[in-house]
């Protein structure tokens, strides 16, 4: 006959006073069925007591072993480790609401559209990016449809074709100063 011990093992007792009368019965009570469960570092652990969430070793793995995946936290795309909400860094930079921000760029201050620009503001851009552009300007160029508005150096809108020394911003969030010299005829 055969009894449980404390660490989920049976113990074959001769005197004939085990509770289970064979060793496959004992086992199945009192052995738990092997079980693993995910450590911090992204490894399958197996647990003696039968309390891991997973039967097999497998379905552990297929978990803890997972692709890449983001979540968005406090505007920014963080990587978790098969357990985010975006299997893609572009889904989740996609969905995730980023602040406006400002870059430098060789034709001006742009907004790259996914929080990584290094100013809060266009203002704080123009600024420090001091970036001069000589253009000849004419109504072409101030015509086309992607100008959303044009301010001179006090940050006055200026309706006209101006000349002189003016700052230009499109609807993609891209500025530029201008200096335009008027032509004499």
């Amino acid at each position: 006959s055969w009894n449980c011990s404390d660490n989920y093992a049976c113990i074959e007792l001769d005197d004939g006073s085990g509770i289970f009368s064979s060793l496959e019965d004992c086992e199945s009570i009192c052995v738990p069925a092997p079980s693993w469960n995910c450590s911090d570092n992204y490894a399958c652990i197996e647990l003696d007591d039968g309390s891991g969430i997973f039967s097999s070793l497998e379905d552990c793995e297929s978990i803890c072993f997972s692709a890449p995946s983001w979540n968005c936290v406090d505007d920014f795309c963080i990587e978790v480790l098969g357990y985010g909400q975006f299997s893609s860094l572009e889904d989740c930079e996609l969905s995730c609401n980023f602040k406006e921000s400002w870059k430098c760029d060789l034709g001006g201050c742009i907004n790259p559209g996914d929080g990584s620009g290094i100013y809060s503001n266009l203002k704080e851009c123009i600024t420090n990016c001091h970036l001069n552009n000589i253009d000849e300007f004419n109504n072409n160029y101030y015509n086309e449809k992607n100008i959303l508005k044009i301010y001179n150096l006090l940050g006055q809108e200026q309706k006209s074709e101006p000349s002189g020394i003016f700052i230009i911003i499109y609807k993609n969030g891209l500025a530029e100063k201008k200096i335009i010299f008027d032509k004499q005829q």
